[in-house]
Formats: structure tokens, C-alpha cells, sequence
């Protein structure tokens, strides 16, 4: 348990807590629930309760179930743990539902009602947690909901309503949802501690199979709502401002009617749990409420709907912010509805000007279709976008006659007025299936049974034989059914015999062709007690109702004798206290007379339409004729009734006329419960001269000229007016003017005014002061001018000369005549000199490549015409430098210059680039350093910095530099090419022969190559196959036969040379003796020498090929074929032994041998010397064994070749030959 207690909350703000579906459209269906726990809560369970039928958990039935206060519904047994874990998880507890698992706590209005609904085989079990909040905090939750299906075993879990939209605790950042097995090895998660993934109006729904449940979380929300006896008001569900919106300063909030609402109020608080509210409004009978607010500032709302015992529901708690220029916004907006369902949808906006709008239908929906409305009735379809909504309350019908789905009725809008056009809202629309009718209660009475349902029924007329009405379990007749007048929820089934009432009365349903209002098909269901007696009750037509009406009394009476109650469906509308109504609104409402039953009597409604006409108020204006004011004019407008609100327009505008003319008026009441308007004509007129701004125009004169300026005058509607006149301006004529100005306002309204101007001229022309005229060689001289204040511009004149040409001083008389009678006289001096220097010349540098001769420049001057220079300084230049001339100007006239000329020799010519000729030799290549020829310089030799000599063949470039000494230079490639075109030599070996495979040397001598070291390679081909590298094959062991061997020898340039060495392997056959009565014979070709193997000794004269020996003894024979020869095995005559052959049953292997020979005898040996010999005869290796059967001969020490192994024994004299790899 925890340890901690309740932190105290805001009182005010809990109580707002309530049951809230979220979205409007179509009204939740009410079951009275069974209550499990009423009022505050902490850490609790409660349990066991009936589910009211067989409920497969995860493969296990159940039948009753458990709650907590911390959002878990459990079976087999309860729980009170606080804290959430993940699933699955094997800790306690297990076997759970978790539509919101978290440290939750039931607020003191809050409750959990459990309720079983409908009849066998199709009933539901409906499980709610209301007012839920969380421990330690004041963060809201709300109202969710658990529903389990018989039959099918489906779970489904949806959010009533979750308040605090600013809270991620509140959407699931804290919480677990899904399911759990029996011992928390298996499960289903939909979410763990997810912020954002609960919110109001989301249903997930679990759907088993296969030992587990898969989930769909965007399932169609189902409106059913567990309620107490005296319910609390529904959810007000909000239009605007809408959540996160900007808004102007003064806001309209608007609101949806809640079930059972008496009354409303709106709380305002600039805090996200609505703590210290900012504003709080009276009780409200209307659906809006009007405020203002200080600009750019955050607030938050929600509104409060009243029962009609106080107790209140919350709607969810939206944001918005006020701004001084609101954005001009449409208000998205969303509905659920029944699939089959019409519905007028009324589309909203926010900010914009006070001009006339727009709304547009830019998208269409998916499913269903959407009109126009035609005074609350479909109109024109609308079939393509974008459309403009035609209704003058923007309202369009929507009909959803497609698929159901979440948003599958969705469709995008917009508002356009003078301000341009808001962006896209969506209204979404989501579409449920038909509500299916359940089963709640039957009734009985002689000739019938009563059955109530918990929706509104189609007429059943014509389809009584799909009920059956049993009598103590006997079936009867149903002869007819129908509605029940008044109360469309129950249908009368009438039978035949009539039924004794005193015994149990059951019906039963099978499925047929019954629906509700809606659509949804009646499910069968078995039979079920009617244990109560039907009554009927007698509730007359309502007539229909005016605002303003007094109250009224409602009058109904019940079969049974017991008392009516009587409520409104829209206590906004029509208010019922006791059976005293009270009009509260225009509109409609159903007044129902309900009779709650006893022991004997089941509970019995009737409803009643009662309509509200809006009333019809008197418009009066008067002020139809004003003077013009320069600020707005407004009509007098009045009400009967006294007070109404007006909204009254002038041509159509809300703003009032300023400016002459005649305007339209229009004045409506705009309060919802009254209608009524008046028109007529507004004329603003203007009968007001224009007064002159200066009661008396002041005298005007002047010497030569006047303009007056026009004097101005004030008008009441035209403003400021100048003046206007026939005289013509400027005024010029001496003496006196009379100017007489007139103001008109152009509406016929003129007033005058004269002035007096004086014109006198009395003034002389400016004296000017003459400059002297000094000009050189000789002058001419422009009259002057001055200035006259009336005259202008005057010239002057003279008697004198003006143009002189000989140096000195003279004085010219200049006289200034205005022509007015005032002149004036001025003297002038004019020098005339000669003091001027010639001109001083630019002198281009003179530039030149090598060498240059200057010639003299010129000048000019103002007298003496040109000048040539003179100059004391050399004139030719032949070495490269800067030079100056000094040059001398003199105009003869004691004037004279001095000019400086530059003379600059250069080189700026490059050396002349030289073709050069490519380098070529053999093995190496040496360059010589070439020359070129320059302007100045004559003969160049390049330098470079790049190799002379190279050695190595290929293709080389040497970069050549010319320098002339004087900063120009150019550069020059040669080509260096280095070639081998001559193969290697060498000396071949001659051929050889070989009789064991090798050879002494057969070698290439003298090998040579003119450039390089060559490479030498041989091939062997014939007997012997292979190649190798070097030019020396003798260390190759041949095969027998001719091999050729071929040396390549390659310099690595593209050159080799081939010798040719042929080595041939005579190979002396295998030596056959045999043996016959003391005689050897060899059956092998050759010439032979027979020898005695004592001592290798020749016998003399035996070279036939058979020998008989005179004594006993070992004996071989040489035998020679070609020029090889080979002794064969030594042989024993014994002419009184046993004959040798006897003892030649042995094996010697392997042969050729690699590293070791084996010698296996058949019978053993004794006193064994075995000897090695090479093909020379020369012995090699000896062993002596005492004896032998087998043994094995190491011959790695050996090199490569042909061997002979003699035997010698008691027993044997043998000699085999081995060939050593």
C-alpha cells in the first residue's frame, strides 16, 4: 500500500468530472446500471459479480468478475495493485482486463456500475468506470468503459470521455492497456506507458482466436451509457472556439445540448486544470455565451451542463488565444452516426470581417452523400468540388447511406469573405452499423404481452408469428403485433387464447425481418419471463407552444392507478418540474409521462412532441431623414417585446452610412427565439452653404506682379473648400483689382467673398557689379545684364566700343533701362594682355625596341600659333634604358615652357623558338645544347636543367630554355630516343649421348647482349619434357631417348635469340642370363665380356653371349649396345649346389626410389653383405647383416641416377638395378 495520502484538490474542478461521449449526432442508449462503489476510492477491489453468462478468458470460462479503483477488470479473483507493469508479466496480478491500468482513484461524484444487457444467446456485459482521477495529482481522467459479448467472447474497451486533452498522463504516458492470461505468460499489449495513445472516443476491440486475441484500435465507438436512477446530465459536447485556436477579443463559445441538462455555465481559467478560474458565467438556459477578453492572451475552457438536481457533467477542456486580428478560420467538427442516418450539419467559422461569407465544400465524403439543405430538408446533391454551400445558415445534410468506419462520411470546407479564404477544415464524420435492438423487459396483460426494447422500433405490423408467447410452457397463437402508442421502444404482441396472468408468461424471438429505427436486424432471443402486469398510460397530444407562453401543466394518467413523472428530452427547450412546464427556448423536445412500476406493475413510458414556435416580435425604425454629420447616422430602432437584440444593415452592410445619399435599412432580430424585421429608406441630406474661413480677405499690392492665393472656406459634409474666380492671374496692371471668390459645395450650396490687389512699380533695376574683362592678345566684350523686379532680365547698353585688339586699359559705359521709367549707369574696365604661356604639350613616351632617333614634338599657343621644342639633350638612343628630353616652348613673347620626354629602349622581343631535331641511339643517346637567334642578343644556346645522356631505352623530352639576357625567353623540347634493335649471342653446346640420363655440361657460352644482361630460359622436348630458367640444362636427369633441348635468350627490349642442344639417352636393355647345366647364356643383343665377380676381373676371350665356366664361382657378364654398356647380376655356378634361381624369389622396391629402397626377401638370408654401385662400377655404400628378410636402404645421399644393389649371401648372388629420383 502506499504510504502517502491524497494531496488536496481543487474541489471545483473535480466536480466537472462526468460521463461524456465524444462526439455528437447520435445520443448514447441508457441502461440503468448496478452499482459496485459510489463516492471516493483509493486502492480498492471489489468482486465477485455476476457476468450474466459464459465468458471465455484466454481458453478458461467464466462467470463472474472482478474491478479495482486502478482500471483493471479481473477474473478468478481481485486485485488492488497500484502499480502498472508491461505485459505479459508472471507477477501478480494476472487474469486481467486493462482498459487504463494506472494509480488511479474514484472521485467523490464518481462511481463503477456494472450492468448485463439484452437476452440469451446475444447479451453483453457492460462495465464503466466514471469520474475516474489519479492519485496525487489533478490531473483528470474521465469516463472508459469494458463491454464483453456472449458468444462470440469479444472484448472491447472505449473512452467515454478523456478531459484534461494537456495531460499526457491522462492519454496513457502512465498506463497499460490490454489483456493478461491466468498466470501472465501470455497476453496482449495495446500499449505501456504510450502518452498520447488514449483519447476520448477511441474503442479497441479484442477478438480471440487460436489461444490469444489479436486488436483493432480504430473500432467503431458503441454509444451506451450506464446511468443511476436520476441521471446526470450528458456530455455538452463543443463547437467554439475549438481547441488550439486564435480568436478575436470578443468570443462566442458554442455548445452542443446535453441529455438531461437543465441548465449550462462556462468556465474560463488561463489554467490547464481550469484552477483560479478567470471567469465564471451564470446559469444558462441558451447554447452559447458571449464574452470579452483582453488580446494575445492563453486561455482555456470548458462548458458545464446542470441535471435537474445539480449534479453536473464536464465537457472536455479546450484551449484557445485571443488575438486583436483573429486569422480567419473554418472550425473543424466531427459526428458520430448510425449507418442510415440524416443528419443536418451546421458548418461553423471563426474571425474573418463583418462582411458577408462563403462556405465551400472542397472535398467529398468517401462513403454516403452530402446536400444541400433546403429549409432543413435534403436539396441538390453535391456531387463535384469545389461547391459553395447555398444555405444562409452554411448548413449541408449529410446521409449516410455508404460503408461504416471511422471518418468514411469525412469532407474538407472552407470560409471565404473580403479577407480571402481560410484554409481546409475536415469535418469528420464516422458511421457506425444500425444499433442492434436488445432485450430488456416484458410485461403481460389478458390479451398480450408487452416487450420493451432499449432502442426506438421499426412498426413490426405483419411479422407476429416471428414471436412465440408460451402460458406455463405452452405455446399460443400470436395473432398481430405492433408499437406501443406513445413509446416506440416497445412492441405489443397480441395472442390467442388470452393468457391467466397468474401463471409464468414467457415470449420468445426468432430471427425474421423486426429492426429498430435505425436499421439493426432484432437478434433472436430464448425465452424470457414477462413476470410483471403490463399498463398502459393516458398522456394526451401536446398542443404546440409559443416562446412567451406561460407555464403549463401536464396532465397523464396510468392503467395502474400509480403516479406519473414527467421529463423533457431537451430541457433546454422545455423544463419539466413536477408536471409544471416551463418554456425555456424555441424548439423541439419529447415530453415523456413515465410510471416507474412496483411489485406488481413493470415501469410504463409514453412520449409526446412538443413543439416551440418561435415568437413574433415587432420591428419599428424611425430617424428615416438626417442631416450629413461626418460620422456615422444610425436609424432609431425599437422592439415589442421591449429589448430584443437587432441586427440592423444599411445596404446590406453593418456599418453605418457616413455620406450623403439614400440607404436601404434592415433591421432582424437576432435572438434565437424571436423572429421579426422591418425595412425601409435612410436619406442623410445637406441644406448648409459653405462659410467663408476669414469673415473680410485682406488687401493685397505689389511693385510689378500678384497671385493671390485662393482663400478657403468650410463646409459641414464637403470639408475644406478653396475658393474659385473668373479674374485671371498673375495680376500685372498698375492700379487697383477687384477679385470676388465663390465657394460651392457641390451640392448646390454657394457662398462669395471679395479682395482688393495694388499694383505700383517705384523701383530702380539692380546695380551690377561689372567684372574687368582681361583677355589676352585681343577681347571682345558681351553686353552684361542685371535684374528688374518687374522687368526681369535687362541688358545692358552702350556707346562705347566693344571690341578691342591692342594691349592696354579701356572703360566701357554700361546704362540698365527697366523701361518703367528707372535706369541706372555702370562702368566696366576691359585689359587686353598677352601673358599666357604656350600650351603645355603631353609628350607620348617614346618606346622602341634596340634603338630609336626622336624627332622634335610642337605646341601651340594662345598668340603665336604652334611652337616647335627645342633641347639640349641626345636625340638617338642606341642602348637599352629610360632616357629623358628635356624640351623648350617660347611664344617669343617672354613665355616659355619646359616638358619632360620620356625615351625608353627596350627588348620586349622573345628569342626566335627553334625547331629541334630528335636525339636517336642505340643502348644510350647523349644531346648537345642547341642554339637559337634573338632581335638583340644574335645567338643563343640553350640551357636546360633535364639529363644530356641516357642509357635506358625508351622516349625522353629535354626541355631547352633561350634566355636574351634582357627578360625574354622561350622554351624548346627535344626528343631523346634510346632503341635496342640487336638480339643476345651466344656459343651452343654440341649434341651428347648419355647412357644413365645425365650429362657433364651442355651449356651456353660466350652469352652476350650489345645493351643489357640477357635472361635465359630453356624448353626440353622429346623424351624428356619441361623448362626451367638459366642457360646451363645439365643438371636435368634425361629419360631415355633424344631430347631437345632449347635455350631463349631474351634482353628485355624486345630481342632474344634460340640454341638448340639435342641429348640422347642409350639405354641399355634389361641384361636376361639364364642358366643351363653350368652354362650362362645372355639372351640379350650386344657384344658381351663375361668377367668373374671375385675380383671384376675380364676373362679373357669370353665376349661371346654364353659362357660355361671351368670352375665353380660368381660370374657377370658387360654387355654393350651402342656406346653404353651394363654388367648384369653376378650368377653361382655351383656345379654341386642347388641351382641359383632358386633363391631369386625377392622384390626390390620402390623402383625408381625417391629416398629408400626396399629389399624383401622371400626366406631369410643369412651372412648378407649388400654393396651400392654406380653405373661406373665403383662402390658406393656396403652393409654386412648377420641376417635378413627385409630391410630398407637409405639412398637420400645419393644424387639423381642409375644404381646397381648387389646381394651376396649364403644363400644368393644377385645384382638388381635401381634408378634414384
Amino acid at each position: 500500500m502506499k504510504i502517502s495520502t491524497h494531496i488536496v484538490r481543487t474541489l471545483l474542478i473535480l466536480l466537472f468530472i462526468s460521463v461524456m461521449p465524444f462526439t455528437h449526432g447520435q445520443g448514447e442508449t441508457e441502461y440503468l446500471g448496478n452499482i459496485v462503489v459510489s463516492g471516493s476510492a483509493d486502492d480498492k477491489k471489489w468482486g465477485s459479480f455476476p457476468i450474466g453468462f459464459d465468458f471465455d478468458f484466454f481458453g478458461v470460462t467464466h462467470n463472474v468478475f472482478w474491478v479495482s479503483s486502478n482500471g483493471l477488470v479481473m477474473f478468478g479473483s481481485g486485485s488492488n495493485a497500484f502499480s502498472n507493469v508491461s505485459i505479459p508479466n508472471t507477477s501478480r496480478p494476472d487474469n486481467y482486463i486493462a482498459p487504463f491500468w494506472d494509480d488511479l482513484i474514484i472521485h467523490s461524484s464518481g462511481d463503477i456500475m456494472y450492468q448485463t444487457i439484452g437476452a440469451a444467446p446475444n447479451r453483453k456485459l457492460v462495465i464503466q468506470f466514471s469520474n475516474m482521477s489519479f492519485w496525487t495529482t489533478t490531473v483528470l481522467l474521465g469516463t472508459i468503459q469494458v463491454i464483453l459479448y456472449e458468444g462470440s467472447n469479444n472484448i472491447q474497451m472505449q473512452y467515454n470521455s478523456i478531459i484534461d486533452l494537456s495531460s499526457d498522463r491522462a492519454s496513457g504516458a502512465e498506463a497499460t492497456v490490454g489483456l493478461e492470461d491466468s498466470d501472465g505468460t501470455g497476453g496482449v499489449l495495446c500499449s505501456y506507458n504510450s502518452a498520447g495513445y488514449i483519447y476520448s472516443g477511441r474503442a479497441i476491440l479484442f477478438t480471440p482466436g487460436g489461444g490469444t486475441y489479436t486488436f483493432d484500435d480504430n473500432a467503431l465507438f458503441e454509444n451506451i451509457l450506464l446511468v443511476d436512477v436520476i441521471p446526470r446530465a450528458g456530455f455538452p459536447n463543443q463547437v467554439s472556439p475549438f481547441h488550439n485556436s486564435i480568436v478575436g477579443e470578443t468570443v462566442t463559445f458554442l455548445w452542443e445540448a446535453a441529455s438531461h441538462a437543465s441548465s449550462y455555465f462556462v468556465l474560463i481559467s488561463q489554467n490547464a486544470d481550469l484552477s483560479n478560474p478567470v471567469h465564471t458565467s451564470a446559469d444558462l438556459t441558451t447554447l452559447s455565451y458571449e464574452f470579452t477578453f483582453p488580446p494575445d492572451q492563453s486561455y482555456y475552457w470548458s462548458v458545464i451542463a446542470k441535471n435537474s438536481t445539480g449534479d453536473e457533467s464536464s465537457s472536455e477542456i479546450w484551449s484557445f488565444q485571443t488575438s486583436s486580428s483573429p486569422p480567419f478560420l473554418a472550425v473543424p467538427q466531427s459526428i458520430q452516426l448510425a449507418q442510415g442516418a440524416l443528419q443536418i450539419l451546421a458548418l461553423k467559422y471563426t474571425g474573418g470581417d463583418a462582411g458577408s461569407k462563403t462556405a465551400t465544400v472542397s472535398s467529398l465524403p468517401g462513403e454516403g452523400v452530402l446536400y444541400q439543405s433546403a429549409g432543413g430538408i435534403p436539396g441538390a446533391q453535391i456531387a463535384t468540388v469545389p461547391t459553395d454551400v447555398t444555405d444562409a445558415s452554411f448548413n449541408v445534410i449529410y446521409s449516410a447511406t455508404g460503408t461504416t468506419g471511422n471518418g468514411v462520411g469525412s469532407f474538407d470546407f472552407h470560409f471565404s469573405d473580403g479577407t480571402g479564404t481560410s484554409t481546409n477544415e475536415t469535418y469528420t464524420i464516422n458511421v457506425s452499423a444500425p444499433g442492434v435492438p436488445k432485450f430488456l423487459s416484458a410485461s403481460k396483460e389478458l390479451d398480450r404481452v408487452e416487450i420493451i426494447f432499449d432502442k426506438d422500433m421499426t412498426d413490426p405490423t405483419g411479422f407476429h408469428l416471428e414471436f412465440a408467447v408460451e402460458d406455463n410452457g405452452v405455446g399460443l397463437t400470436s395473432t398481430s403485433c405492433a408499437l406501443k402508442a406513445g413509446d416506440p421502444k416497445t412492441i405489443v404482441v397480441y395472442v390467442t387464447p388470452n393468457l391467466n396472468i397468474s401463471n409464468a408468461i414467457t415470449v420468445a424471438y426468432t430471427r425474421g425481418t423486426v429492426t429498430s429505427a435505425s436499421g439493426g436486424i432484432l437478434e433472436s432471443f430464448d425465452f424470457q419471463l414477462a413476470d410483471k402486469m403490463a399498463q398502459v398510460i393516458d398522456f394526451n397530444v401536446l398542443s404546440d407552444k409559443t416562446y412567451g407562453d406561460a407555464d403549463f401543466t401536464l396532465l397523464a394518467t396510468a392503467s395502474s392507478g400509480l403516479p406519473i413523472t414527467f421529463s423533457s428530452s431537451n430541457t433546454a427547450v422545455v423544463s419539466v418540474s413536477g408536471s409544471t412546464a416551463t418554456i425555456n427556448n424555441a424548439g423541439e423536445t419529447l415530453i415523456s409521462a413515465y410510471q416507474t412500476g412496483d411489485a406488481t406493475y413493470a415501469a410504463a413510458t409514453i412520449k409526446q412532441y412538443q413543439l416551440v414556435n418561435i415568437a413574433v416580435a415587432t420591428v419599428t425604425l424611425t430617424d428615416l431623414v438626417q442631416e450629413y454629420t461626418g460620422s456615422g447616422i444610425a436609424v432609431t430602432s425599437s422592439t415589442s417585446p421591449l429589448g430584443l437584440s437587432l441586427n440592423v444593415t444599411y445596404d446590406g452592410l453593418p456599418a453605418l452610412p457616413v455620406d450623403l445619399g439614400t440607404y436601404s435599412v434592415f433591421a432582424e432580430v437576432t435572438e434565437a427565439n424571436y423572429t421579426g424585421s422591418a425595412t425601409d429608406l435612410l436619406t442623410i441630406t445637406d441644406l448648409s452653404a459653405p462659410v467663408p474661413d476669414l469673415a473680410i480677405l485682406p488687401d493685397l499690392m505689389d511693385d510689378c506682379s500678384l497671385t493671390p492665393v485662393a482663400p478657403t472656406a468650410t463646409d459641414f459634409y464637403a470639408g475644406s473648400i478653396t475658393g474659385t474666380t473668373g479674374s485671371p492671374f498673375p495680376i500685372t496692371t498698375q492700379g487697383v483689382t477687384l477679385i470676388t471668390w465663390s465657394y460651392d459645395d457641390g451640392f448646390g450650396n454657394i457662398s462669395t467673398q471679395d479682395q482688393t490687389v495694388t499694383i505700383s512699380d517705384v523701383t530702380n533695376p539692380i546695380t551690377p557689379t561689372l567684372p574687368d574683362v582681361f583677355e589676352g592678345c585681343s577681347a571682345a566684350v558681351t553686353a552684361p545684364t542685371t535684374t528688374d523686379v518687374c522687368a526681369g532680365i535687362i541688358t545692358g547698353t552702350t556707346n562705347d566700343p566693344m571690341n578691342y585688339s591692342s594691349v592696354g586699359i579701356y572703360v566701357i559705359n554700361w546704362t540698365f533701362d527697366d523701361g518703367n521709367g528707372n535706369s541706372i549707369s555702370v562702368p566696366q574696365n576691359v585689359v587686353v594682355v598677352d601673358v599666357t604661356d604656350p600650351v603645355i604639350p603631353t609628350l607620348a613616351n617614346v618606346i622602341a625596341d634596340c634603338s630609336t632617333t626622336v624627332t622634335a614634338p610642337t605646341t601651340t599657343d594662345n598668340c603665336a600659333g604652334t611652337i616647335t621644342g627645342t633641347t639640349n639633350d641626345p636625340m638617338t638612343f642606341t642602348s637599352k634604358g629610360s632616357y629623358v628630353i628635356n624640351w623648350t616652348f617660347d611664344d617669343g613673347n617672354g613665355n616659355s615652357i619646359s616638358v619632360p620626354q620620356n625615351v625608353i629602349v627596350v627588348d620586349v622581343t622573345v628569342p626566335e623558338i627553334p625547331t629541334l631535331a630528335d636525339v636517336i641511339g642505340e643502348c644510350s643517346a647523349s644531346a648537345v645544347a642547341p642554339t637559337t637567334t634573338d632581335a638583340c642578343a644574335g645567338d643563343i644556346t640553350g640551357t636546360t636543367s633535364d639529363p644530356l645522356t641516357y642509357s635506358t631505352q625508351g622516349s625522353y623530352i629535354i626541355t631547352w630554355t633561350f634566355d636574351d639576357g634582357n627578360g625574354n625567353s622561350v622554351v624548346a623540347t627535344q626528343n631523346v630516343i634510346v632503341t635496342d634493335v640487336t638480339a643476345p649471342t651466344a656459343t651452343a653446346p654440341a649434341d651428347v649421348v648419355t647412357c644413365d640420363g645425365t650429362v657433364s655440361s651442355i651449356g651456353l657460352t660466350n652469352v652476350n647482349d650489345n645493351c643489357t644482361t640477357p635472361v635465359a630460359t630453356y624448353e626440353l622436348s622429346g623424351a624428356t619434357t619441361g623448362n626451367g630458367s638459366g642457360s646451363d640444362a645439365s643438371a636435368v636427369l634425361f629419360a631415355p631417348g633424344v631430347t631437345t633441348v632449347t635455350y631463349t635468350l631474351d634482353d628485355g627490349n624486345g630481342n632474344s635469340s634460340q640454341y638448340v642442344v639435342t641429348v640422347t639417352y642409350e639405354e641399355v636393355e634389361q641384361i636376361v642370363v639364364s642358366v643351363d647345366a653350368g652354362t650362362l647364356s645372355c639372351e640379350s643383343s650386344g657384344s658381351y665380356q663375361w668377367i668373374s665377380c671375385a675380383d671384376n676381373s675380364i676373362i679373357a676371350g669370353e665376349t661371346a653371349s654364353s659362357f660355361s665356366p671351368a670352375v665353380n664361382g660368381e660370374y657377370a657378364v658387360i654387355l654393350t649396345q651402342g656406346g653404353c654398356s651394363d654388367t648384369s647380376a653376378c650368377y653361382t655356378l655351383d656345379y654341386t649346389g642347388i641351382a641359383d634361381d632358386m633363391f631369386q624369389d625377392y622384390k626390390v622396391y620402390p623402383n625408381p626410389a625417391h629416398e629408400y629402397v626396399t629389399i624383401d626377401m622371400a626366406r631369410e638370408q643369412t651372412n648378407v653383405n649388400i654393396k651400392i654401385f654406380d653405373m661406373t662400377g665403383n662402390l658406393l655404400r656396403m652393409e654386412a647383416l648377420d641376417r635378413f628378410t627385409k630391410v630398407d636402404l637409405d639412398l637420400s645421399e645419393f644424387k639423381a641416377g642409375l644404381y646397381m644393389i648387389q646381394i651376396l649371401s649364403d644363400q644368393m648372388n644377385s645384382v638388381e638395378r635401381v634408378i634414384k629420383e
